[in-house]
């Protein structure tokens, strides 16, 4: 792994590119604007012939006629060094020789542009004249005052928004209603776009913000709004460049439109054959360890990637970028080195400790297990703080960033143990099994992927196609072929093979994917039923199930309210205070069992026994147990706040309780919890399961 590069920021960089005095320098006329302040951030620059640095890469774009700068079109790095790059080339041509050409203003706001940059125009109506993006003054204000300091035009290259709308309902024939005004700003010539382009189109837009232009034919291609704003950028770039013979036109766009060089580069060769156009894209990435020169070595002469540090204006909100951790659960094998690592990630409101427990009792002491806990702590509807993965505003983001997350997870591990090639499995179920098919698709780690009845397969259907996956990756899908589809269409434009299977055994499709042998058990599954349906009912149900199955007979969950529950906690269990849990906090807490109404006396007095003899002293001499009723249960609560006691934990004293009983819990102890902290626990199944499979 080569080591990391940093820049010095604008200023800093600025020196190191060897600026001249006099040109963007102080000597230069100075508006009300300067430059933005040198801060220190990390980059990565490669170009074709390997590992490369700002210097080198201004060096040799100023050379060129046409410089397209590939951007993500929020992000603060990147605009800072479309900065530094643009001073870079007005520092070896001089500003007689340096064009300042932007997606981001139209070709009708030109007079406005021209008289700005002359300074006939004060700035507010410059602005009023000619609106611009709305993170004009975050993103793209320092290049246009750069060029107004130093008298350098700028050219509004892209397709104003009414001939947008004109040609996007009426395509060619629109040509025929354009006025002399309009016609000026429309490209002489409109060229089809290049194969390969639109290729990329294809796969890689789809629904992600530019429409359904995938399945157009040759006509509804050249004149879709995607070709035409290439058409009318090069047009306008080479007239900019004709009015001024010999400058260099450095042009900031969005970066499909420049990388690859079939976009906005075809559309200049077919304009200025004999032209030479340098390519930039620069992408913002929270990791710069692990990149290689030949990552996108296709995408341009030079790719910057840059560490994000914040964006500009969006929706309503700017942004910063905060590196937080991800937290997982490790279960590693005792001695030795690992058979392989799964990877898990549970549905949402269920529970990774609990997770852990279930998958080291199915998998052995063989393999690594490495459950991620979900991104967004949530309050569930049975009282439990409990997480989630992604919110919809936000899937793609949320997904992609435990993807990535994965990915280190993965990457760290690999470093501390020899883990298996090919023997990395990523799986999932619920909403979890969204997170792992976008891992399958976007992440680098994962040798096979196992999601099990995903919830949102959709999404995987708006995800844009990488340019690049994993060879010989798989994924298993457990769920309706029907409902799968669209995802799994999205995975074969990928290149990833994807099984869908209406019914799949979670633990032997896992097992399978990490060479582990198939366990064998009895045909005949044994029903185990519970009363409660909720997430995590259910996640404790099978956790019972699986530690029973240690005597070779599979089990099956029942949910039955009617029938009495086969998983009931008995007070004999717990006599060794093992199965009980321990309220949070540093320095112990309070444990505070709640008898249900309707208990055989017998039952409710060996109950109470336990909470008499505190059999939680016997785990942890700060822990205690204390067994109450409803009645009495607020009575003890102000008694333990009268004793200083502050961390309490309310448990019923059930298997799982629902929605329903946890909200009669929060009201009785509503009037009591001042100064304290209360905190809710639905049962007893999970606690119980962990100490079972602890006695294995």
């Amino acid at each position: 792994m080569r080591a990391m590069i940093r820049s010095a920021g604008l200023m800093l960089l600025l020196t190191a590119l060897a600026l001249p005095a006099g040109c963007a320098s102080s000597a230069a006329p100075q508006s009300s604007t300067t430059p933005p302040r040198a801060v220190d951030y990390g980059l990565r620059v490669f170009s074709k012939g390997g590992e490369s640095d700002m210097a080198a890469l201004v060096d040799s774009v100023s050379k060129a006629d046409y410089v397209l700068i590939g951007e993500t079109h929020l992000d603060d790095q990147t605009h800072r060094l479309e900065h530094a790059i643009l001073e870079g080339v007005l520092a070896r041509r001089g500003a007689d020789a340096t064009i300042l050409s932007m997606e981001m203003f139209t070709r009708d706001q030109q007079p406005a542009l021209d008289e700005y940059v002359a300074g006939t125009l004060d700035e507010a109506a410059f602005l009023k004249q000619a609106p611009p993006w709305p993170n004009y003054r975050t993103g793209y204000r320092p290049l246009v005052e750069t060029a107004k300091r130093n008298g350098v035009p700028v050219v509004g290259a892209n397709l104003p928004r009414s001939l947008q709308r004109a040609f996007g309902m009426k395509k060619g024939a629109a040509l025929n209603e354009l006025t002399p005004e309009q016609r000026a700003w429309f490209p002489a010539e409109v060229h089809p776009p290049a194969e390969s382009y639109w290729a990329r189109i294809e796969s890689r837009l789809r629904d992600a913000g530019h429409g359904h232009m995938g399945a157009l034919d040759a006509e509804g291609r050249k004149w879709s709004t995607q070709n035409l704003w290439d058409n009318t950028m090069a047009d306008a770039m080479v007239q900019a460049r004709a009015a001024k013979p010999g400058a260099a036109v450095v042009h900031v766009v969005g970066g499909f439109h420049a990388e690859h060089g079939d976009g906005i580069a075809n559309q200049l060769r077919l304009r200025d054959p004999d032209a030479t156009i340098a390519i930039v894209t620069i992408d913002p990435v929270s990791d710069l360890r692990g990149l290689e020169p030949s990552d996108g070595a296709d995408r341009g002469d030079f790719v910057i990637y840059a560490l994000a540090d914040a964006r500009g204006l969006n929706s309503g909100t700017h942004g910063v970028t905060v590196h937080d951790e991800l937290k997982y659960r490790l279960a590693a094998p005792a001695v030795g080195e690992p058979k392989g690592l799964l990877v898990w990630l549970g549905d949402d409101e269920t529970s990774p400790k609990d997770a852990v427990t279930y998958w080291k009792t199915a998998l052995g002491d063989e393999v690594m297990i490495a459950v991620v806990e979900p991104t967004y702590p949530v309050l569930t509807d049975d009282a439990r703080v409990s997480g989630r993965w992604t919110w919809p505003s936000s899937f793609a983001a949320d997904a992609g960033r435990v993807a990535g997350a994965i990915d280190r997870v993965a990457s760290y591990l690999g470093h501390r143990w020899q883990i298996p090639e090919g023997r990395i499995v990523v799986a999932g179920r619920g909403s979890g099994a969204d997170v792992a098919l976008w891992a399958g698709l976007y992440g680098d780690a994962a040798d096979e992927v196992v999601a099990l009845q995903p919830l949102s397969p959709r999404r995987l259907a708006e995800a844009g196609i990488p340019d690049e996956t994993p060879p010989g990756r798989g994924i298993v899908i457990a769920g309706a072929p029907e409902a799968m589809e669209s995802a799994t269409k999205t995975l074969e434009l990928a290149g990833i093979e994807a099984k869908v299977q209406p019914s799949l055994d979670a633990e032997t499709e896992i097992r399978r994917a990490l060479g582990l042998p198939a366990r064998s058990l009895d045909a005949e599954p044994i029903p185990l039923s519970i009363a409660t349906d909720t997430p995590i009912a259910r996640q404790w149900a099978r956790l019972h199930a699986r530690l029973a199955e240690r005597d070779g007979k599979p089990r099956t969950v029942v949910v039955d309210p009617a029938k009495p529950p086969t998983l009931t906690p008995e007070p004999a269990t717990f006599s060794e205070g093992k199965g009980l849990p321990l309220a949070p906090g540093a320095f112990g807490g309070t444990t505070i069992l709640v008898l249900p109404a309707a208990l055989d006396p017998a039952v409710r007095d060996a109950w109470i026994k336990l909470g008499e003899d505190d059999v939680l002293k016997k785990r942890s001499r700060f822990a205690t147990l204390v067994v109450v009723d409803d009645t009495t249960l607020g009575a003890k609560l102000d008694e333990l706040r009268e004793k200083g006691k502050r961390s309490m934990l309310i448990v019923p004293a059930a298997f799982a309780e629902g929605e329903q009983r946890m909200g009669e819990l929060q009201t009785l102890v509503r009037p009591h919890e001042e100064s304290l902290d209360v905190h809710y626990l639905p049962g007893l199944g999970g606690s119980w399961a962990s100490s079972l499979a602890a006695d294995d």
